[in-house]
C-alpha cells in the first residue's frame, strides 16, 4: 500500500483453485485498520472461489468497511469475467466523478 499513490483500492482475489480460507474475523478487522492507516478511503474487490462460504467473510469484511468509514463494496463470485467487470465498473464511476 506503500506504492499506492491515491486513497483507493481495486482488487481481483483469484481462488479458483479453492485453496482453503483460514481468515478470522479479528484478521478481517487487522487488514481493515492496516488499510485505513495506509491513507484508503475507498476499497473494491472481488473474490473468485467456488466456495460459497466466501460471501460469510465478504459480508464481515463489508461490515467492517463500515466500521472504518471506508466507501467501497465487496463480492465473492465464480466467475472471472464478472469480478473482472465488477472492479472495472467501480474504476470508471470513480473516474466519470473525478471529472476523468
Amino acid at each position: 500500500m506503500r506504492i499506492n499513490e491515491t486513497d483507493k483500492i481495486f482488487c481481483v482475489l483469484d481462488n479458483r483453485s479453492n485453496h482453503e480460507n483460514r481468515f478470522s474475523i479479528e484478521d478481517i478487522k487487522f487488514v481493515g485498520e492496516m488499510v485505513a492507516n495506509a491513507g484508503i478511503r475507498h476499497f473494491y474487490g472481488a473474490t473468485v472461489t467456488p466456495d460459497t462460504a466466501y460471501n460469510g467473510i465478504v459480508k464481515l469484511a463489508s461490515a467492517n468497511l463500515g466500521r472504518l468509514n471506508l466507501e467501497g463494496e465487496l463480492i465473492a463470485t465464480d466467475d472471472y469475467d464478472e469480478a473482472e467487470l465488477f472492479v472495472t465498473a467501480h474504476i470508471e464511476r470513480i473516474n466519470r466523478l473525478a471529472g476523468r
